[in-house]
C-alpha cells in the first residue's frame, strides 16, 4: 500500500510538473507572440510617421520654393513697373519744365 501510495504520488507530481511546464511554455509562446505583434505595430507606426514626415518636409520645400519664385517674380514686376512709372514721371517733368 505504501509503495502504491508513493507511486501514485510520484505520478501525480510528475503530471502536475508536466502540466505546469506546458502552461509556462504556452505562456512564454503567447507572450512572445504578443511582443512580436506589438513590435510590428510599433514598426508600422514608425514607418507611417517617417514617410508622413518626409512627405511634409518635401511639400514644405516645394511650397517654399514656389513662394520664393513667386516673390521674385512679383518683386521683379514691381521693380519694372516702378522703373516705367519713374521714367514717365521724369519725362513729364522735363516736358513741364520746357513748356
Amino acid at each position: 500500500d505504501v509503495k502504491l501510495f508513493f507511486t501514485l504520488l510520484w505520478i501525480d507530481i510528475k503530471y502536475g510538473a508536466i502540466n505546469v511546464w506546458i502552461e509556462i511554455k504556452y505562456s512564454i509562446i503567447e507572450t512572445w507572440i504578443n511582443i512580436k505583434f506589438e513590435a510590428i505595430r510599433i514598426w508600422e507606426s514608425l514607418k507611417t510617421w517617417f514617410f508622413e514626415t518626409v512627405e511634409n518636409i518635401k511639400n514644405g520645400v516645394i511650397d517654399g520654393w514656389n513662394n520664393l519664385k513667386q516673390g521674385t517674380v512679383d518683386t521683379f514686376n514691381a521693380t519694372v513697373q516702378w522703373s516705367k512709372d519713374t521714367w514717365n514721371n521724369f519725362k513729364q517733368w522735363i516736358v513741364d519744365l520746357v513748356t
